[in-house]
Protein backbone atom coordinates (compact mmCIF):
# COMPACT_ATOMS: atom_id res chain seq x y z
CA UNK A 1 0.00 0.00 0.00
CA UNK A 2 0.87 3.40 -0.84
CA UNK A 3 1.32 6.13 1.48
CA UNK A 4 0.66 9.87 0.82
CA UNK A 5 1.92 12.78 2.80
CA UNK A 6 0.74 16.26 2.44
CA UNK A 7 2.21 19.47 3.68
CA UNK A 8 -0.98 20.93 5.04
CA UNK A 9 0.79 24.66 5.03
CA UNK A 10 2.54 24.25 1.92
CA UNK A 11 -0.81 23.31 0.28
CA UNK A 12 -2.35 25.67 2.25
CA UNK A 13 0.21 28.28 0.23
CA UNK A 14 -0.70 26.78 -2.91
CA UNK A 15 -4.50 27.27 -2.46
CA UNK A 16 -3.86 30.67 -1.13
CA UNK A 17 -2.12 32.11 -4.10
CA UNK A 18 -4.45 30.53 -6.72
CA UNK A 19 -7.05 32.39 -5.25
CA UNK A 20 -7.68 36.06 -5.63
CA UNK A 21 -9.85 38.35 -4.04
CA UNK A 22 -13.47 39.22 -5.59
CA UNK A 23 -13.90 42.84 -5.34
CA UNK A 24 -16.78 44.30 -7.27
CA UNK A 25 -16.28 46.21 -10.32
CA UNK A 26 -17.89 49.20 -8.36
CA UNK A 27 -15.70 48.80 -5.16
CA UNK A 28 -12.25 48.22 -6.92
CA UNK A 29 -10.07 50.71 -5.47
CA UNK A 30 -7.25 52.00 -7.77
CA UNK A 31 -4.11 54.45 -6.57
CA UNK A 32 -2.92 56.69 -9.13
CA UNK A 33 -0.35 54.53 -11.48
CA UNK A 34 -3.68 52.46 -12.22
CA UNK A 35 -5.81 55.60 -13.16
CA UNK A 36 -2.97 57.07 -15.38
CA UNK A 37 -2.58 53.92 -16.97
CA UNK A 38 -6.56 53.37 -17.70
CA UNK A 39 -6.30 57.55 -18.90
CA UNK A 40 -3.49 56.72 -21.15
CA UNK A 41 -1.17 59.36 -19.30
CA UNK A 42 2.10 57.78 -19.20
CA UNK A 43 3.39 60.15 -16.46
CA UNK A 44 1.75 59.32 -13.19
CA UNK A 45 2.95 63.05 -11.82
CA UNK A 46 1.30 64.57 -15.00
CA UNK A 47 -2.12 62.78 -13.77
CA UNK A 48 -1.52 63.38 -10.32
CA UNK A 49 -1.29 67.05 -11.03
CA UNK A 50 -3.27 68.05 -13.52
CA UNK A 51 -6.35 65.14 -13.91
CA UNK A 52 -6.90 64.58 -10.22
CA UNK A 53 -6.77 68.17 -9.50
CA UNK A 54 -9.52 68.74 -11.89
CA UNK A 55 -13.20 69.86 -9.83
CA UNK A 56 -14.89 67.07 -12.03
CA UNK A 57 -12.54 64.39 -11.36
CA UNK A 58 -13.80 62.07 -8.78
CA UNK A 59 -12.62 62.73 -5.14
CA UNK A 60 -10.23 60.25 -4.00
CA UNK A 61 -10.37 57.97 -0.71
CA UNK A 62 -7.42 58.74 1.52
CA UNK A 63 -6.06 55.73 3.13
CA UNK A 64 -4.38 56.60 6.56
CA UNK A 65 -0.37 55.81 7.36
CA UNK A 66 1.13 55.61 10.29
CA UNK A 67 4.13 56.10 8.39
CA UNK A 68 3.02 59.92 8.21
CA UNK A 69 0.37 62.47 9.40
CA UNK A 70 0.40 63.74 5.67
CA UNK A 71 -1.92 61.32 3.75
CA UNK A 72 -0.28 62.29 0.04
CA UNK A 73 0.58 59.20 -1.88
CA UNK A 74 -2.06 56.95 -0.10
CA UNK A 75 -5.48 58.49 -2.62
CA UNK A 76 -7.09 55.54 -3.94
CA UNK A 77 -10.28 56.27 -6.31
CA UNK A 78 -13.02 53.97 -6.91
CA UNK A 79 -12.45 52.51 -10.05
CA UNK A 80 -15.87 52.75 -11.58
CA UNK A 81 -16.03 56.46 -10.97
CA UNK A 82 -13.13 56.84 -12.80
CA UNK A 83 -14.60 54.85 -16.14
CA UNK A 84 -17.95 56.75 -15.44
CA UNK A 85 -15.63 60.69 -15.55
CA UNK A 86 -13.49 59.43 -18.66
CA UNK A 87 -16.97 58.14 -20.18
CA UNK A 88 -18.75 61.20 -19.65
CA UNK A 89 -15.87 63.30 -21.68
CA UNK A 90 -16.72 61.41 -24.82
CA UNK A 91 -16.86 63.88 -27.68
CA UNK A 92 -20.28 64.77 -28.99
CA UNK A 93 -21.66 64.49 -32.53
CA UNK A 94 -21.76 67.88 -33.99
Amino acid sequence: MTQITINVDKLGEVIASKMSLKVKDNEKLWDSSQCSEYLGIKNVASFTQNVAALPTFPLPIELPSTRSRVRSGQNRWVASEVIAWALSHRRKKP
